[in-house]
């Protein structure tokens, strides 16, 4: 009988441990799923994603300009003609004659790479990937602080869609065909925002988050606003030598770069910056500036989106009292100074601060709420501009493509004299030195900068000091035409404008300028124009 009775146990046993069997099979898939997510995260998935965007975005833009690449803005240019100075001795874009026409203290230094070889053009784009690159990894890293257990079994499927579309959101593919310093700003914005989460979830801030608080303020000035955040946080965590080190350490290329600057007769920041900042006009001009940006943010409902968004983390930071969240404080505080004295609606002059504010107040959200689909509907809100921008950036190249980069083209084959224009950068780049560019926007000339009437006997005296014959300009950007100017034809933008200030650029000899010779060298160049590029002449050749 006992026999028998372990016989019949043994039996069920093994009957039952069949029936169970496909359970711990499934469940092993599952947490090896999870162990293969937790082992890479999802900063593989951000880059591919990056990667992929960015290549169609290139293969978007060289179809809008028939194959000749060219970046989404005319300043990108001026960078790369400033980098080509540097490399000769001179900080500006005239030989021998000092001017600070770049609003970042590193970038141009960075374009040093190269200079004179073939592929220097194409040098920012390819900082921009490698930059692009590194912020789409730790964009990845940042999403990962979400607490993805609350969203159950659809917790991977969300995770993924998050990164695609915080990578696609956050403007990264965008800036990158700017050819400028904002994919470098918005990556050390991101690696801010990493190490203030780092702080949030109870860790230490890596060394590098810091060294990336001490670097912004060399690349844009607005990310002083993140580096003032970074020391906050320090601070309130008890790292008081810390946070003093870290502004102290973020502020000293900015003052060094200024006392640079006023040694050899500029001012306390590049004209650039001013020119954006103040229209050259002192204090009153900045904050005439201000007013401007704020009721074109406003009727642009961007600044009111954003003052909307400032209420997530001003919310936490004041009903929990007892957590006290610090990055709650963090993102109040860029968002803050952003809104108030920023420039955005621009597509790039924030992005920084978005990029630092939607991966803090994501996972300050997932704590205290655990609503992906809140999260997610605040960030379609806020950067619905920016993914719409996808599609158009390459229509901005044209812009330029069909503009600027046909001036530059005509001046450095063609005219090979001094110019005047209010687009200095593809004028500019890869000019023969003895070439002067005579500035009428300001930013490569104290002069321009400071004159307010920009009156026809102002720009009339202006040119001929300088020996400009030729002048091509927006004449809207001028209070009127000298009456010894020729008109000789102008440049006319077919595509949608995006980035350019406007549809057509007026062609001008001057009164130092020998009219029928232009106009001559102009109808030959208009033969050699690829399709789709206007240069609407004079019906009748000029004659002496």
């Amino acid at each position: 009988m006992t026999n028998s009775t372990n016989l019949e146990q043994s039996r069920k046993i093994q009957i039952d441990v069949v029936k169970v069997r496909p359970e711990p099979a499934n469940g092993l898939r599952e947490e090896g799923a999870r162990d293969r997510w937790g082992k890479y995260g999802s900063a593989p998935l951000a880059v591919v994603v990056f990667a992929i965007a960015a290549a169609a975005e290139l293969y978007a833009t060289l179809a809008a300009t028939g194959g000749a690449f060219c970046y989404s803005v005319d300043d990108a240019y001026i960078h790369l003609a400033l980098a080509e100075r540097i490399a000769h001795g001179t900080y500006g874009l005239n030989l021998h004659e000092f001017s600070a026409p770049s609003s970042s203290i590193l970038w141009p230094f960075l374009l040093l790479l190269g200079v004179g070889t073939p592929w220097h053009p194409y040098l920012p784009l390819i900082f921009n990937c490698v930059f692009g690159g590194l912020a789409a990894w730790l964009i990845g890293k940042c999403v990962d602080e979400w607490p993805w257990q609350s969203e159950g079994r659809l917790g991977h499927v969300k995770r993924g869609l998050t990164v695609v579309l915080f990578v696609l959101g956050l403007n990264l593919v965008g800036l990158a065909f700017l050819g400028l310093e904002h994919v470098l700003q918005l990556l050390l914005a991101v690696a801010c925002a990493y190490g203030i989460l780092q702080v949030h979830r109870g860790r230490e801030m890596p060394w590098w988050c810091i060294a990336a608080a001490c670097l912004g303020p060399m690349v844009r000035y607005e990310n002083i606003a993140v580096s003032v955040a970074v020391a906050v946080v320090l601070y309130w965590k008890k790292s008081k030598r810390m946070a003093v080190w870290t502004m102290l350490a973020s502020l000293a290329v900015p003052v060094a770069f200024s006392g640079f600057l006023l040694a050899h007769g500029g001012f306390v920041l590049p004209n650039s910056v001013l020119a954006r900042g103040t229209g050259g006009t002192g204090w009153g001009g900045f904050f005439d500036t201000l007013k401007q940006n704020l009721i074109h943010d406003v009727n642009q409902n961007t600044r009111l989106t954003w003052v909307f968004v400032l209420l997530f983390p001003a919310e936490l930071w004041w009903f929990e009292r007892r957590k006290r969240p610090v990055a709650a404080a963090a993102v109040t505080l860029v968002l803050g100074l952003v809104l108030i004295v920023g420039r955005v609606g621009n597509y790039r002059y924030e992005s920084f601060a978005i990029a630092f504010t939607v991966l803090i107040l994501f996972a300050l959200l997932g704590d205290r709420y655990r609503q992906w689909h809140l999260a997610m509907l605040v960030f379609l809100l806020c950067t619905w501009p920016y993914l719409r921008y996808l599609t158009l950036s390459p229509v901005a190249s044209e812009n330029i493509y069909q503009q600027q980069y046909q001036m530059g083209r005509f001046v450095r084959e063609y005219y090979q004299k001094n110019v005047a224009v209010n687009d200095i950068g593809l004028v500019s780049y890869r000019l023969p030195q003895s070439i002067y560019v005579l500035d009428t926007a300001g930013l490569a000339s104290r002069e321009s900068l400071l004159e307010q009437g920009r009156s026809a006997e102002w720009i009339e005296r202006f040119t001929r000091n300088h020996d400009a014959g030729l002048a091509m300009i927006y004449s809207d950007w001028v209070r009127g035409i000298p009456p010894t100017w020729t008109l000789l034809g102008r440049f006319e933008t077919t595509s949608p404008l995006i980035n350019a200030a406007e549809d057509h650029v007026e062609v001008y000899a001057t009164s130092v300028g020998n009219a029928a010779e232009i106009d001559g060298e102009l109808r030959e160049f208009h033969k050699t124009l690829p399709a789709g590029v206007i240069l609407r002449l004079r019906r009748e050749p000029v004659t002496r």
